[in-house]
Formats: C-alpha cells, sequence, structure tokens
C-alpha cells in the first residue's frame, strides 16, 4: 500500500453526475496535505475549481455493518443540514459526494484555522481581554440572580426577537411550548419565502399543568420533627 506523502496532490477520478443537488464534480477536486484526524475522518485541504477547500473524507470500517449505517446516516444528515444553511457566520458548505465506504464532505477553506485555536491566544488573532462574553459562573450567576440577558440585535426582526423574549421569560408558563415556537419559526418561513413582512405571533394561553403549576409557590423546606427536638433539648 503506499504510503501518502503528506505534501501531495490528487486529483480523484470523474463520476457522473449523481441525482443529489450537492453532488461534487470530482474532476474539479484536488486533495492535499492532511491537516486534521478525527475517530472516523481525515481532513485535508483542497482545491474545487479555484476556490480552496477543507476536505473531510469519513470511512466506514470494514465488516461492521452497523458502523457503516450510522456513518451514512450521520453524512446524510449532516449534508442535508450544510446543503440548506447559508449564513455569513457559518462554514460554507461547497459539495459533497459518497462512494461507499468513503463519503467526502467539501467546505470552504478557513486560513485562520480553527475557532478553539481563535480564541486561545494565537496571535495576533486572539481577543483582547476587554471583549471577553463573562466567564460560565459569572454568566449564570447574572442570569439566575440579576435576570441578565444578552443584547438583541436591532437587525433581527421585531417578530423573532419578540419570540425571544418570550423564551427567556422568569415565569415558565409564561414561555412558549417548543410546539408554538415550531409552528411560529415556519410561519415566519412561510412569510419570507412569500415576501410578507414579519408580525408577532399571538401567545398561546398556557397549558392546564402550567395554569396548575404557576398555582404553587416553593417555600424553604424545614424539617419540623427536628426543629421540635431540638428545642426539646434546649428547653431540657
Amino acid at each position: 500500500m503506499k504510503k501518502e506523502s503528506p505534501t501531495s496532490w490528487s486529483v480523484l477520478p470523474a463520476r457522473s453526475a449523481a441525482a443529489e443537488p450537492w453532488a461534487a464534480d470530482r474532476s474539479k477536486l484536488m486533495i492535499g496535505k492532511r491537516f486534521a484526524t478525527g475517530s472516523d475522518s481525515r481532513v485535508y485541504r483542497g482545491i474545487y475549481g479555484r476556490q480552496a477547500v477543507a476536505v473531510k473524507m469519513m470511512r466506514a470500517p470494514e465488516g461492521d455493518d452497523d458502523r457503516r449505517r450510522a456513518l451514512e446516516e450521520q453524512f446524510n444528515a449532516e449534508v442535508t443540514l450544510l446543503w440548506r444553511l447559508r449564513h455569513p457566520n457559518v462554514v460554507q458548505f461547497v459539495a459533497a459526494c459518497r462512494e461507499p465506504p468513503v463519503y467526502c464532505v467539501i467546505t470552504e477553506y478557513m486560513s485562520r484555522g480553527t475557532l478553539r485555536a481563535y480564541l486561545h491566544g494565537r496571535e495576533p488573532y486572539s481577543l483582547p481581554p476587554e471583549t471577553v462574553d463573562m466567564s460560565p459562573v459569572q454568566a449564570a450567576y447574572a442570569v439566575c440572580v440579576g435576570n441578565a440577558r444578552p443584547p438583541l440585535s436591532p437587525a433581527c426582526p421585531p417578530a423573532i426577537n419578540s419570540l425571544i423574549e418570550r423564551c427567556w421569560s422568569a415565569k415558565p408558563a409564561k414561555r412558549p411550548e417548543f410546539s408554538h415556537i415550531v409552528s411560529i419559526l415556519e410561519s415566519y418561513d412561510r412569510c419570507l419565502r412569500q415576501g410578507l413582512p414579519l408580525l408577532p405571533q399571538p401567545s398561546p394561553s398556557p397549558s392546564p399543568l402550567a395554569s396548575f403549576l404557576s398555582g404553587f409557590k416553593l417555600r424553604p423546606f424545614k424539617n419540623t420533627m427536628l426543629l421540635s427536638m431540638s428545642d426539646r433539648r434546649i428547653k431540657a
């Protein structure tokens, strides 16, 4: 078996276009050196057409049908999500190809490295101390004690901000249930597709269970038996 050269470039053999809309034209893909390794995957630098890309290649272990099916399900879910997702703050999906037992996902190449390296003092790209989102303990304390919340973006539609604020409510009975959140987001998606304005949805009536629980107030627990026994010892 020929040993892989860390600096060599290779071209995958061409393959006829598959039915999937995200299928890569393998004749345009060149794979370079590996720069990351996972449990079932390796990530290489590459070129797709004229674009610098990262190529994640996953190989299912031979003779393990359960693991192969799980890997294929993971690949399908990842590709389906990335293909539909387009956002400037998310790594851009380019294409993918499937040739069991090898599965390949191609994304844009981030030349400055991983977010982990960026946030852990990689000069000159590290964040200055004055810009660093509190420690996790401080954030939890601020939310629980001070009812603190992150600032809402003015670029976000008011209807979305309204939904976020309702989900942040300190009173559980005022928070929308997940099924209602899903229906609101689906309604907003339809409005965006049809070019309609997004309007805040009315809050649903709280469920009977939420209404029932909201009538109770938690009080500090006291063990009256232990207290009475302590009083007897003191009096004795």
